[in-house]
């Protein structure tokens, strides 16, 4: 065996597991006290200074793997994984020469050999991926991006034993074959890993990189301070950025039509192909989602004590549930269940300089890995798009600035860098009326021009009417639950954001059945 592979087997090893769980990307926070060894490894580069490349390190308490670009080296420095003189070993995913040596390695040799007698196998999808690194940014759990000047590289995290062909190579290969939608990065290149009884795991990709400046979030609320609140004798300024959210709003109709309709077309055969509208597939999906809400449900509930304030939230939110199970059903139809995005919300699109791009199909990493591959109706995308939207509506209402934290134990949170006009300062737009509803249903009527050009669309949502409006609330229902959980950390004041939307849409819905 390789002199390094034994050195970094070792240091591996004698990782604590509070080191591990220290690491902002480490996936596997569940674990008490994680415990690693390497499963497999692939150096690109090895002198008597150290060694670069990737393993695959294995848990006890959990079958996935986590993938980690590693850098040994002979002197310690900031941010070393562990030290064990003379050897120091840290995470080279903002590493330039781990980038410049795989290049180099993976062009001289392709697949390259793993330690394990595997292979780590550059697939070429389209274009030639240069893999200069010139920045970086990483997520809190399984994804890490280099971009260079034409490539983007996203190096996954985990992979998953059962499932180890990523959902995102999967959609991104399909769609790069198709011309309805087009507001996506391209698939440039795939990196497949094979060791033992793993085939054709994915453990990065490359995309055709996007100029751009920054997501839709920021931007959007920006608009929407200027256009609600705007400044004495600037009206007219304002009521230009209320037309440019207008115009946001209606490419994001588009784009979500256009990418449903693409999905309705996956080829069959594939694990693309939508759902069949048969009762037996139906009853399937509302016990799987139906479970997964009540799950959601139960852990909000336990919250209760945390937000008294919306003590009507909680005792409400039981029953409105169970009514809304009750109505679907019942139903007959609820329309095609498809392959869908999984995660969507304003940051997850670029505004790019050829217009807004849809990023990241990888579903949500918040849910476990066989509820991200399962079919869901459309409105299951519409939905948490929606959520989004409302939350950047609410989240520049002023009276959540001094609310936010009214009750809070923690009088250090504070709500910064929101550039607040004092009251005197602003008016109402007498020119015209910006409200959330045109929002919508401005999204709803874009949205739905763009499934009409598709006849075979008609199929996605149920064709009662009723029936649409349930299972969107349903939808609704499940993605703010998820996002109240998500932020429910200690100190973090967004889950009173969540939970007045909540409100609201209770409230408003329980006084249309009335």
């Amino acid at each position: 065996m390789n002199a390094f592979i034994q050195i970094i087997e070792k240091l591996v090893e004698a990782v604590s597991g509070q080191t591990w769980l220290e690491q902002s990307n480490f996936p596997f926070k569940f674990l008490d006290n994680p415990s690693g060894r390497v499963f497999d490894a692939c150096l690109f580069e090895t002198s008597a200074q150290g060694a670069l490349g990737f393993i695959w390190v294995e848990f006890e308490g959990t079958s996935d793997l986590y993938v980690f670009p590693f850098r040994l080296a002979r002197y310690s420095e900031d941010g070393d994984l562990i030290s064990i003189s003379p050897w120091s070993f840290r995470d080279a995913s903002s590493d330039s020469q781990f980038y410049e040596s795989w290049r180099v390695t993976q062009k001289q040799r392709n697949p390259l050999p793993t330690a394990k007698k595997g292979t780590f196998y550059h697939k070429k999808c389209g274009g030639e991926p240069s893999l200069i690194a010139i920045g970086i940014w990483s997520d809190t759990k399984n994804t890490c991006v280099r971009l260079d000047f034409q490539v983007a590289y996203k190096i996954f995290r985990t992979i998953e034993r059962e499932h180890p062909q990523s959902i995102e190579v999967e959609l991104l290969s399909y769609l790069g074959s198709q011309n309805i939608f087009s507001n996506f990065a391209k698939l440039i290149s795939v990196f497949e890993f094979s060791s033992r009884n793993i085939k054709k795991s994915h453990t990065a990709i490359g995309i055709k990189y996007v100029q751009n400046n920054g997501t839709l979030f920021p931007h959007l609320v920006s608009l929407l301070h200027k256009a609600r609140f705007p400044k004495k004798l600037k009206e007219t300024q304002s009521e230009e950025a209320w037309n440019q959210v207008l115009e946001i709003v209606e490419s994001l109709g588009r784009i979500m039509g256009d990418f449903h309709k693409a999905m309705t077309l996956a080829p069959r055969g594939t694990d693309l192909m939508p759902d069949q509208t048969t009762a037996e597939s139906k009853n399937k999906w509302l016990e799987v989602t139906s479970q997964k809400l009540y799950e959601r449900l139960n852990k909000v509930l336990t919250m209760k004590d945390q937000y008294p304030i919306y003590s009507g939230v909680f005792y409400l939110l039981p029953d409105f549930i169970e009514r809304i199970i009750e109505k679907i059903k019942i139903a007959d139809d609820l329309g095609l269940r498809i392959r869908n995005h999984g995660n969507i919300h304003l940051g997850q699109f670029l505004i790019g300089k050829d217009g807004i791009v849809l990023l990241d199909y990888e579903s949500d990493n918040f849910d476990d890995p066989s509820y991200r591959r399962f079919k869901q109706p459309c409105l299951k995308d519409i939905a948490s798009l929606l959520v989004s939207l409302r939350f950047a509506w609410y989240f520049t209402e002023r009276k959540y600035y001094s609310s936010l934290t009214d009750g809070s134990e923690n009088i250090e949170i504070k709500i910064g860098n929101l550039n607040t006009k004092k009251i005197s300062e602003t008016i109402t737009p007498e020119k015209y009326n910006p409200n959330l509803n045109e929002i919508e249903n401005l999204f709803y009527k874009f949205y739905n021009h763009s499934l009409e050009e598709n006849i075979g669309s008609s199929q996605l949502r149920p064709r009662n009417l009723e029936m649409v409006h349930d299972l969107f609330n349903f939808c609704f229902i499940m993605r703010i639950l998820k996002e109240i959980i998500r932020d429910s950390n200690d100190g973090n004041p967004r889950p009173r954001i969540w939970l007045h939307i909540l409100q609201d849409f209770i409230m408003k819905e329980s006084s249309n059945n009335k």
